[in-house]
């Protein structure tokens, strides 16, 4: 019988030889394995240029021009606006089309693959112009932005398609810097064909706007039928505080005193504010209409007389209030009427 301490030795023994059995059979999987592939070193990235953001294509048509404008005018108006888009950048501009008509102008912009056309119409209101510019998504053909302003100068004209490219921006989801607008002048633009359009003077669009006018007329002066300026005088009812029977006098005396220095037409429809200038216009564009509001009041403690005011109001087709005159008064309808229409004859003989 062996003794328990000789067994526990040989059970240690036993122990370490095993032990340096498992660290030989590590060592030798380890050198019998393949070496792990070095991993190829990552190429730097090339300096490249990114892609360029999109820029919508924008077509500028000629503006529609009325009234005593030159006859460039409208095409005057698109290069500005060409020239505002090319400086501000972030659009693709297109040349100016001349001769397209408006029925063939969405048709035309899309042979030409643009995203966009701008037209609008250009009138005479008093020094300046009444400029509407129409923005027209080419892909769907509708009307996506409008506005009616007010211009005297390129650059009230430049700061309209400055406008019409941020609405481009917008919908088309392009970011864009603001461009700066405030330089100090507006070069001239150029035509489709390359000459030069005047514009009267750098920043300046009095020669458009401008025209050799006739000397101012005096009271009661009567212009000879072929010397009257060619925008009609569109007589519309008389409104006011006075009674139903005034209100007619004055309607009816309202045209034949026009009538003495502009061409002139009537129309049965309230010009209500002039919400409704451009229905009563329709399609004649070279017109203003008028209209007037008539106020009576009695004169004298023992009512000797009834004394007549009478405030003539005139607006462009577009809706524009061209001219508000101070009140006329006068002891009957005709002499407040009479004095009103002189007064504006005199500061707007070309009835603009």
């Amino acid at each position: 019988m062996s003794r328990p301490g000789s067994f526990r030795l040989a059970a240690a023994a036993f122990a370490v030889c095993c032990a340096f059995a498992l660290v030989g059979a590590g060592n030798a999987a380890i050198a019998g394995a393949p070496s792990a592939p070095t991993p190829s070193p990552v190429p730097l990235a090339t300096s490249t240029a990114p892609p360029p953001l999109f820029a919508p294509a924008v077509l500028v048509y000629p503006f529609e021009v009325s009234g005593e404008l030159k006859a460039d005018a409208g095409n005057a108006i698109a290069q500005i606006f060409d020239q505002q888009f090319v400086s501000a950048g972030g659009l693709t501009v297109l040349p100016t089309p001349n001769g397209i008509k408006r029925a063939d102008f969405l048709t035309n912009a899309r042979a030409l693959k643009a995203d966009y056309y701008i037209s609008g119409y250009l009138t005479p209101v008093g020094d300046g112009a009444a400029l509407v510019m129409q923005v027209v998504s080419v892909q769907s053909g509708i009307m996506v932005y409008t506005k009616t302003s007010q211009i005297f100068t390129a650059q009230d004209a430049s700061a309209q398609a400055f406008v019409a490219r941020q609405v481009m921006f917008d919908r088309s989801g392009v970011t864009a810097v603001a461009a700066d607008t405030t330089q100090a002048s507006t070069p001239a633009p150029s035509a489709s064909q390359g000459a030069q359009v005047s514009l009267g003077g750098i920043g300046s669009l009095f020669g458009i706007f401008h025209h050799n006018r006739a000397a101012q007329p005096g009271p009661h002066t009567v212009v000879a039928e072929a010397d009257k300026p060619s925008r009609v005088a569109i007589v519309s009812p008389v409104g006011g505080t006075a009674g139903a029977a005034a209100l007619a006098e004055a309607t009816g005396l309202l045209r034949p005193t026009l009538d003495r220095y502009f061409k002139t037409a009537a129309t049965a429809t309230a010009v209500d504010g002039g919400k409704n200038a451009n229905a009563i216009c329709g399609s004649h564009r070279n017109a203003t209409v008028a209209t007037g509001t008539l106020a009576q009041a009695r004169a004298g403690r023992f009512g000797g007389r009834t004394d007549s005011t009478f405030t003539l109001i005139v607006y462009t087709c577009f809706g524009a209030t061209l001219y508000t005159g101070e009140p006329a008064k006068a002891g009957t309808i005709k002499g407040a009427i009479d004095a009103a229409v002189d007064a504006y004859a005199k500061g707007h003989p070309a009835n603009s």
